[in-house]
C-alpha cells in the first residue's frame, strides 16, 4: 500500500513539474501533431511508470488523463 501510494505521489508530482513547461513548448510549435504526440506521450509515460511500480496501467493512464485536464 505504501509503496502504492508513493508512487501515485511520484506520478503526480512529476506531472505538475513538468507539464505545463512541456506543453508551453508544444504551444510554441502550433502543430496539432505535436501537441497530440505530447498528450499521448505523458499518457504512456504514466501508464508504463504506475506498471512499473505495481499498479495498473489504467490507473496510471487515468492519472495522466487528470494531470493533462489541469494543463
Amino acid at each position: 500500500l505504501v509503496q502504492a501510494f508513493a508512487a501515485i505521489v511520484a506520478i503526480v508530482a512529476v506531472g505538475r513539474l513538468l507539464l505545463r513547461p512541456l506543453f508551453g513548448l508544444v504551444a510554441t510549435t502550433r502543430s496539432p501533431e505535436a501537441f497530440m504526440a505530447a498528450s499521448l506521450l505523458v499518457v504512456v509515460g504514466a501508464a508504463v511508470g504506475a506498471a512499473a511500480s505495481g499498479l495498473s496501467m489504467a490507473l496510471g493512464a487515468f492519472i495522466a488523463g487528470l494531470l493533462l485536464a489541469e494543463t
